[in-house]
């Protein structure tokens, strides 16, 4: 599986079949040299927006290199800032107020219109494995059943669609 990335989920079987989890993934690579001449300033960013979640178990992702628990960080406080969060999607956004125990907040356009939910997620939300080794070796990063009930507790009232 040298150089690529897999993402796979399981099903729960509490009265969701027909469906099918939608999950919209972005990734970005930031690579540089001019951070010094012994490391280069890499930084590899994922971002899922969770479409249909009521069949989502469980949310699993493959990468092609090892990840240390302690290199994975949220990116939750850092997009609860207006000119950030307008910047990372490329137009103009509001964060609104901090909710359900300062664990999401809403992406507003400039009409006052909910675009979309940012949902906290913390490293114990996910379990980390790494299989192969040496070159060969690849990091998987579950993202735990907990987590995705939380999700989908939160997505009663379609809070990941745009209302």
């Amino acid at each position: 599986m040298r150089g690529s990335i897999a993402i796979w989920h399981d099903a729960s079987t509490d009265g969701a079949k027909g469906y099918a989890p939608k999950i919209e993934l972005h990734i970005n690579i930031w690579k540089g040299n001019r951070r010094n001449l012994r490391r280069r300033f890499d930084l590899f960013d994922i971002g899922l927006r969770f479409e249909e979640i009521r069949s989502l178990r469980t949310l699993s992702i493959s990468l092609p290199f090892v990840v240390d628990r302690g290199q994975v960080f949220d990116l939750f406080d850092i997009m609860h800032h207006n000119s950030t969060l307008s910047a990372i999607f490329n137009e103009t956004l509001l964060a609104d107020t901090l909710q359900d125990e300062e664990r999401i907040f809403a992406a507003r356009n400039e009409r006052k219109k909910v675009q979309f939910y940012v949902c906290r997620c913390s490293v114990s939300d996910m379990e980390f494995s790494t299989i192969g080794k040496d070159d060969d070796a690849s990091t998987i990063i579950l993202f735990k059943e907990e987590f995705c009930k939380q999700l989908k507790r939160m997505s009663v009232t379609n809070i990941f669609g745009s209302e």
